[in-house]
């Protein structure tokens, strides 16, 4: 096994928009759309401290959730915007408009030249705060999925 520091790692860029996103589309086998709709506004609930203040779209029908969150990290605070699209069986989330703030800028990410000595100990906490939000969310849908059948 080859060691390879965090920040050697490519980000993700987007064939479309040509900006850093993290996508996936997470299976749900026997969940109906509203169930996973409502496992999702959950997640939303439990993950940041006012979930009505972070969510920009709460669309049921339509079975999408839009919300810009932040995390604080040692450089100052990370924003992403997150999507969630839900249907029968599956939902697809998509991290995107990543940038960090701090009391002297803001610095996105938007492509792959944040390369210099500089942005590596940035770009590895942005990296490992990105897996974060993904194996959450994904657990959360593979939780909701797991308790169907469970009765309280």
């Amino acid at each position: 096994i080859t060691y390879r520091p965090v920040w050697q790692i490519p980000f993700n860029i987007d064939p479309e928009t040509k900006k850093v996103t993290y996508s996936e589309v997470v299976p749900a086998p026997g969940m109906k759309a509203d169930k996973l709709y409502n496992a999702m506004r959950l997640w939303f609930a439990d993950y940041f401290r006012d979930s009505k203040s972070v969510l920009e779209l709460d669309d049921k029908e339509a079975g999408i959730l839009v919300g810009t969150g932040n995390a604080l990290i040692a450089s100052g605070r990370l924003w992403i915007t997150i999507k969630i699209m839900i249907k029968d069986d599956r939902m697809k989330y998509s991290l995107s408009n990543i940038y960090v703030e701090s009391e002297y800028s803001k610095v996105y990410f938007e492509n792959e030249k944040m390369d210099g000595k500089w942005y590596r100990p940035l770009k590895t906490t942005v990296l490992q705060e990105l897996q974060r939000y993904c194996t959450d969310i994904k657990d959360a849908v593979k939780k909701a999925s797991s308790n169907l059948n469970t009765e309280w």
